[in-house]
């Protein structure tokens, strides 16, 4: 999965784009980037994707490490 699709994904569920850059830390001025895939995200979102979703660890896992079946 691309990032860009696991970062829609996540405001889809939680409602806003707001309520995810809570729990990410981030502004929404980069979240903004991300989604538009004008920045990609670094080693900080990622954790911070792991601990607000310990579901999604396995799509990381697959973007780090260039596995594109999530596994």
């Amino acid at each position: 999965m691309e990032m860009i699709e696991l970062l829609r994904e996540l405001v889809k569920a939680e409602g806003t784009q707001v309520d995810v850059c809570r729990k990410l830390g981030v502004s929404q001025r980069m979240m903004t980037s991300m989604l538009m895939g004008v920045r990609r995200p670094g080693l900080k979102v990622l954790r911070a994707i792991g601990r607000a979703y310990p579901g999604r660890r396995k799509d990381i896992d697959a973007y780090i490490w260039g596995n594109a079946d999530g596994g």
